[in-house]
């Protein structure tokens, strides 16, 4: 007789004491036993999703019991295997025999449930780098106070890999990303705690790049020191930068010069560039004039109903204007015939 034979004949003798035992006990006897301390009701439900292949009985039922010691001790006990892909049917009187053979007394407990229950093996719900990075960008847009498809936030280093073993593997951990010292662009160090319900079970200094959608000028080719900015050697581009800019309009870089060599592909600011000496330029605006006035903040564009201008101004000057509704007085850059900008 091999191993096998010997295990299968000891269930076979364990299921048929556990039968006699319990179907010669009386109804008020059992009735009786269920309401004492040291007894255990275990309900089995229909299906189950598992997250390890070793199945213990705390697993998968519910155990009812006043007995502490007890009911840590049946639900330790293992009931199946489970595989990935594969469905494992487990009935509460194959339970009841497996919790005999591992030493408990029919007495001590009473299994029931519908019917046969459904194994199935699950991937664990672990916490990732990238679930991380989304609470985070939710944080540094609030603090930035941009639209959220103007950011991009990444870690600098992997955050979960960083953590020990007995945290990283816990399933449904809470994020909280706390909001930057300092509101800014570039590397950015803040607080990220997580959260087990309502207990803290890690915080850590945390480094993200953040980056921010803006309207940068661009040297599409080398440009010498003096040499006229153009419509053929420099461009308006829409990037995700690590630091602010200050985002020129077209009328900012045309007839201006460089104060030093730029390199093809390089972002080009405002205090890159200067005016030419005594360039004429015609005064555009006129103070008394009415004008158009559009506020500008990203790529969302305002125009103002009523402004008049308090000050004369040429192209690429910062002038003085009024806005007639609100009589508030504001600068905005003149960018064309009656026309200013300001930025918000």
């Amino acid at each position: 007789m091999n191993k096998f034979d010997s295990k299968y004949r000891q269930m076979l003798s364990m299921l048929l004491a556990f039968v006699l035992t319990t179907s010669a006990m009386p109804l008020c006897s059992r009735a009786a036993i269920i309401g004492q301390a040291n007894f255990a009701r275990v309900i089995v439900p229909e299906q189950v999703a598992v997250t390890a292949k070793s199945v213990r009985l705390g697993d998968v039922a519910e155990i009812i019991c006043n007995d502490v010691n007890l009911k840590s001790g049946l639900a330790a006990v293992d009931i199946a295997e489970v595989s990935a892909g594969q469905l494992v049917s487990v009935s509460p009187s194959f339970i009841a025999i497996r919790l005999r053979l591992a030493g408990f007394r029919s007495d001590q407990f009473e299994v029931t449930g519908g019917g046969d229950c459904q194994l199935e093996l699950v991937e664990p719900q672990l916490l990732t780098d990238r679930e991380v990075e989304e609470i985070a960008m939710k944080t540094f847009q609030q603090a930035l106070g941009v639209p959220i498809e103007d950011l991009r936030v990444r870690l600098t280093t992997p955050f979960m890999a960083g953590l020990p073993t007995g945290i990283r593997n816990q399933e449904n951990l809470r994020v909280e990303v706390a909001v930057p010292v300092r509101d800014r662009l570039g590397q950015v160090s803040t607080m990220v705690r997580l959260w087990k319900e309502d207990e803290l079970v890690a915080t850590r200094a945390t480094r993200f790049d953040v980056l921010k959608r803006q309207t940068v000028a661009v040297a599409l080719v080398s440009l010498q020191r003096e040499q006229p900015v153009g419509s053929s050697n420099i461009r308006l581009e829409s990037r995700f930068v690590d630091k602010a800019v200050d985002e020129p309009s077209p009328t900012d870089l045309i007839a201006r010069v460089p104060k030093r060599d730029l390199r093809a592909g390089e972002l080009v600011s405002l205090g890159d560039l200067k005016a030419v000496v005594g360039e004429a330029r015609p005064v555009v605006v006129n103070a008394r004039d009415t004008v158009e006035v559009v506020a500008i903040r990203g790529r969302l564009r305002v125009k103002l109903r009523t402004a008049q201008a308090l000050q004369s101004g040429k192209i690429g000057d910062m002038i003085q204007f009024r806005n007639l509704d609100s009589s508030v007085v504001r600068s905005g850059r003149v960018v064309g015939a009656g026309q200013i900008e300001i930025r918000i």
